[in-house]
């Protein structure tokens, strides 16, 4: 039995993923975030268009490297998207030594067909909850 449900789900996910890949955008690139604690750090951010389901909602990750070690697994939803301007909400799961949740706002603005740029408030709510602006880059793949 195991082996006819694994018969089935391979095609159907091969379908899926070959599907999305036609269709969608992923982007990755970094930038800086600034906030109480700490002051300064340094960020890598992926972004997955999730179009197949919605046009307006894709996933985002972002990895805090420096100092420490902490991501955020956001969805975002746009509401506006004109002339290279994407604004959009956005809320998800901060990992940290603590997990905790976050909800904001952020910008995409479309510097060329390649690289846009982004900008991000946040709300961190978690053992000690605190704001945080992020500023970047992101490159289509």
């Amino acid at each position: 039995m195991k082996h006819i449900k694994l018969f089935l789900v391979i095609p159907l996910f091969l379908f899926a993923f070959g599907q999305q890949a036609n269709s969608q955008v992923i982007k990755a690139g970094g930038g800086v975030e600034l906030r109480s604690d700490p002051p300064v750090g340094m960020i890598a951010k992926f972004t997955y268009n999730l179009g197949v389901l919605d046009p307006n909602l894709r996933i985002s990750l972002d990895a805090a490297l420096i100092p420490n070690f902490e991501a955020n697994l956001d969805l975002h939803y746009s509401f506006m998207r004109e002339f290279g301007f994407d604004a959009y909400g956005l809320g998800g799961v901060n990992l940290a030594s603590n997990i905790g949740i976050n909800a904001g706002a952020g910008i995409n603005i479309e510097l060329s067909e390649t690289l846009d740029a982004f900008g991000e408030v946040k709300y961190l709510i978690n053992r000690s909850p605190q704001a945080s602006i992020k500023l970047g880059v992101l490159y289509n793949l």
